[in-house]
């Protein structure tokens, strides 16, 4: 595949995609794809310090399990309450956000779509596909 004139692949203009991941203690990161951004595994190993403040501008979170070191669960409760990110969680942690009050998407894995290509779906798709 070639480009030409300043154009992508299949002729569709480039978009220039600014990226920053922030790697907090233990499991967590903060993914930033052209101002949106992604809170993954914040759990009670995390943060010198919880201020829900440093996410005010948080669209989304993504949990991979239960344990408290991926999942502090009254953390996230703060936020969810603050700032009503969009929430991807494992199955078992979506139906513990449920009991709680919180709205999340189940991501599968196992026999179903695998969680990392799930995963990578779902960050293209909300971070990446929806920037103009």
């Amino acid at each position: 595949m070639q480009k030409q004139n300043g154009l992508g692949y299949k002729g569709r203009k480039r978009r220039r995609v600014r990226m920053e991941i922030k790697k907090y203690k233990h499991t967590t990161y903060l993914v930033c794809i052209n101002r949106k951004k992604l809170l993954i595994n914040p759990g009670i190993f995390s943060f010198k310090s919880k201020n829900i403040n440093d996410f005010k501008e948080l669209d989304s979170i993504l949990i991979s399990h239960l344990h408290a070191d991926h999942f502090d669960e009254n953390f996230v409760k703060e936020i969810y309450d603050s700032v009503k990110p969009k929430i991807f969680a494992q199955e078992d942690v979506s139906k513990r956000l449920k009991s709680i009050g919180i709205d999340s998407e189940t991501i599968y894995y196992g026999k179903d779509p695998v969680f990392l290509e799930t995963s990578k779906s779902l960050l293209q798709e909300q971070l990446i596909n929806n920037v103009q």
